[in-house]
């Protein structure tokens, strides 16, 4: 494993969450590759990662759980096996039960024609916010909340 940033000049450095990248997040994992990816024939990162199966009902709706489960949205975000902290499963549990609560609140899932679509964009858009508040540019990888500067003695991590 190589913990040096910037990363050797034949690779990049996987973050602890799959993600490639040249930044000290990243390159505090491993390089690409040693460890995670291969340089393919046409001389591209070919990056193998293990995920835990999704499950068949993430948001309650047939249709967009179809295509999240077919897409397997969850490895491609970074919440691989390696990762200690964030897993889809969680995310659907989630999902599921703040959809569940008795209050006005909810994550819209769509309504009408274009309920599947309507209901996608709005998962996309909370997994991009949830990708950047935990760990910015190598996503999932913040323990439990960012602690910009400056920097609270309470911060939990």
């Amino acid at each position: 494993s190589s913990p040096a940033c910037p990363p050797p000049a034949d690779g990049y450095c996987c973050s602890a969450t799959g993600w490639l990248g040249s930044t000290a997040a990243h390159c505090s994992n491993i390089n690409s590759l040693d460890e995670c990816c291969s340089l393919n024939d046409e001389g591209r990162l070919t990056c193998v990662t293990e995920c835990e199966e999704p499950p068949a009902v993430c948001t309650g709706d047939a249709a967009i759980d179809a295509v999240l489960l077919e897409s397997k949205i969850g490895c491609k975000i970074g919440l691989i096996d390696s990762n200690e902290i964030y897993k889809w499963s969680g995310f659907c549990d989630a999902l599921r039960s703040f959809n569940d609560l008795e209050s006005d609140r909810r994550l819209f899932l769509g309504e009408g024609d274009m309920s599947t679509a309507l209901g996608l964009s709005n998962i996309a858009g909370l997994l991009a916010q949830a990708m950047w508040e935990s760990g910015g540019e190598a996503p999932f990888t913040a323990c439990d909340e960012n602690d910009y500067p400056p920097s609270s003695p309470t911060a939990s991590c």
